[in-house]
């Protein structure tokens, strides 16, 4: 991995940074810098300070050294052997590669803030030199000659122990100083900008254990990271990349359009998603802009041009109608068939997604999926969307627009002969794929040209709305690649998430059974979930507020804090709390967090939750279980749950890996 062999004194200081504590430095070797129009360069070593900055290392191994005549930009070297060599100042070349970070840095939009009208990156980087065989007295005068800035020069006594390098580094002036530690996002979001790896990785042991790293990635994420595209004279490529949560699908996928692009700059790639939040974190971290990142709607927005359905607006937008909207305004037709709102549009929606026009083909499809409703509820289900297509047809029949989202695919496909984007891409990826009907992927399908190839990304235990598996969407024999091992969060959240699969089996699908449950021996250890027992939704609400005050103090930003909620009531309640406005605070319902990760998440309202779950509605019991085991692990490093009442004994196992706080 390292572009030439580490010299003795690269050695020396790679030994010393790795002792670094690692949560208040990330330290990487032989950092990729990325230049337009030029060779990419390689500082020896970078340094991620938290409380600082970012931190560019030269090293040199000159034994004797001395100052240029008449110009500082210089320094002779004294050579073993005797003879002199002129050299750039290395302080110099450490100042040139800090710029250079700073300059690819700015690129990414969520690393700059406004200071004085102005966008710069919300925190400085700074160049220094390690001299590992030059001693202090010579370093020291040339300080004073104006040769060398003080305190940016480290001598062979700052290098012998941790600690002394540590009180040095405290010494370095910085061109600003930052209100707040670096969080782990805005880490991670530097880790993707910059090639970088970790000090700690060892290439020459490794394993496809995922405590064995390259840069953040491991083998098995390298691999697919770096595989050749597949070649095929006809029909498409498949990979399909199956994982748990936080197993790394997210990075591997933009890691690979980058790396397909790097090498072959002429491929039309597209990578897309269904939520809109993951679709703006996709387009965030892939770095080529020349690769099309776009929601899938959007995409068929695209297509359809002025045949885009314009019904209704919906979140700013004017768009397709939303079904479910129809379905709650005419509630009443199901009242005492004991059938939950979502489930009946999901079920309705299901029937639009895969064509299932006549009763009796419903009625196939229930009996395959195994789901037990009774006649009367089954009756009630097929008036009801028998109903809606009247609707729609009445509508289309006065000249209205009639088309709702479900119906955009079949528009698509039809707006598709002929036009542009038939057979024009060589790539598509899909993030989240689990959540994607099979109409969907007929779209993709005949984006891609003959011999295309196309990235699959799931996680089955996360599939929120859409119950398919692949075979069902088309796809019968990928090639299937499993990232099993989560890395995003600590063994303490995900042995409390996966806890809900022993207590309720049904949280398994037929084709999950080979990614969960999961392995998080060698995940990092953290704090305890914290469930607290509160009297009142009142005193819930203030004592969760107390709770991120704390969170807040210990420095962590806003953002970094998720509060995800089963009902849109309590969603819209919590919203309006002042600390949250006031801090940015992430608030959203559980149908809204895909994609999403926080330092902290938030989980309230828990008894309401579980109240759900033991609805005598299987589906939506199921449906709300996932939910809340998606929502636990968005939680890096800390999760907070609350209730107002006890829980029910069917969950009490829970309590064995929490740590309770009644009020």
């Amino acid at each position: 991995m390292s572009i030439t062999d580490p010299t003795p004194g690269e050695m020396l200081v790679k030994r010393l940074i790795s002792q670094l504590p690692i949560d208040e430095f990330s330290c990487y070797v032989e950092p990729r810098i990325d230049q337009e129009g030029r060779t990419s360069r390689y500082p020896d070593f970078l340094i991620v300070w938290r409380k600082k900055g970012v931190l560019a290392l030269e090293v040199k191994d000159w034994h004797e050294i001395e100052p240029e005549e008449s110009n500082q930009d210089v320094i002779r070297v004294v050579k073993i052997g005797g003879g002199k060599k002129s050299y750039t100042n290395p302080i110099r070349t450490a100042k040139g590669y800090a710029c250079n970070i700073i300059d690819l840095l700015e690129k990414r939009k969520e690393l700059l803030s406004r200071y004085n009208g102005i966008e710069q990156l919300s925190f400085p980087c700074e160049g220094i030199v390690m001299l590992p065989y030059i001693d202090g007295n010579t370093i020291g005068g040339l300080e004073q000659s104006g040769i060398f800035p003080r305190n940016r020069v480290f001598s062979r006594d700052a290098l012998l122990k941790v600690d002394t390098f540590r009180k040095l580094l405290d010494l370095v002036q910085w061109t600003w100083q930052i209100k707040a530690d670096l969080s782990d996002e805005v880490v991670e979001i530097i880790q993707h900008s910059i090639k970088l790896v970790e000090v700690n990785s060892k290439p020459d042991q490794l394993s496809d254990d995922a405590s064995s790293k390259i840069g953040d990635l491991t083998l098995k994420q390298e691999n697919i990271v770096f595989a050749p595209l597949p070649v095929r004279d006809g029909g498409v490529a498949i990979d399909l990349i199956r994982g748990s949560v936080g197993s790394g699908k997210t990075i591997v996928l933009t890691r690979r359009a980058d790396n397909l692009i790097d090498i072959r700059p002429n491929l039309k790639i597209l990578v897309t998603a269904f939520n809109i939040d993951l679709t703006n974190d996709l387009r965030a971290r892939i770095e080529n802009k020349n690769i099309k990142v776009m929601k899938f709607f959007d995409i068929c927005k695209e297509i359809l041009e002025e045949k885009w359905p314009m019904a209704v607006e919906y979140r700013d937008e004017i768009g397709p109608a939303i079904l479910g909207n129809w379905v709650k305004q005419n509630k009443e037709l199901i009242e005492g068939q004991h059938l939950e709102i979502d489930h009946v549009i999901e079920e309705m929606v299901r029937r639009k997604d895969i064509s299932l026009i006549t009763e009796e083909q419903y009625r196939k499809d229930l009996k395959d999926r195994n789901i037990g409703f009774s006649e009367m509820q089954i009756s009630a289900i097929s008036a009801m969307y028998d109903l809606y297509c009247d609707y729609q047809e009445n509508l289309c029949a006065n000249g209205e627009i009639s088309a709702d989202y479900e119906d955009v695919p079949d528009l698509t496909l039809q707006a598709l002969f002929g036009h542009k984007y038939e057979r024009y891409f060589d790539v598509i990826m899909i993030d989240e794929a689990q959540d994607w009907a099979p109409k969907w992927i007929r779209i993709i399908k005949r984006l891609l040209k003959p011999g295309g190839y196309l990235m699959l990304c799931d996680d089955p235990a996360q599939s929120l709305w859409k119950f398919f598996n692949w075979e069902q969407r088309g796809i019968k024999t990928p090639n299937k690649i499993d990232l099993e091992l989560p890395q995003r969060t600590t063994q303490q959240i995900m042995d409390v998430a996966q806890c809900l699969f022993d207590i309720d089996e049904r949280l398994h699908t037929d084709y999950d059974m080979d990614v969960y449950p999961v392995r998080t021996d060698h995940l990092p250890q953290g704090n305890k979930p914290t469930l607290c027992q509160y009297r009142g939704i009142e005193s819930e609400f203030n004592g969760i507020n107390k709770k991120i005050e704390a969170i807040l103090a210990s420095g962590i930003h806003g953002r970094q804090i998720g509060i995800l909620c089963s009902s849109f009531d309590l969603s819209k309640q919590w919203k309006a709390q002042p600390i949250i406005k006031e801090n940015n605070i992430y608030v959203g319902h559980f149908n809204l967090m895909k994609g999403l990760e926080f330092h902290t998440v938030i989980i309230p309202d828990l008894d309401d939750t579980f109240s759900e779950i033991l609805s005598v509605d299987v589906w939506f019991s199921i449906s709300t279980l996932r939910k809340l085991f998606v929502a636990m692990t968005r939680a890096r490093k800390g999760l907070i749950l609350s209730t107002i009442n006890e829980i029910p004994g069917k969950f009490r196992p829970l309590l064995h890996y929490v740590n309770t706080e009644q009020e």
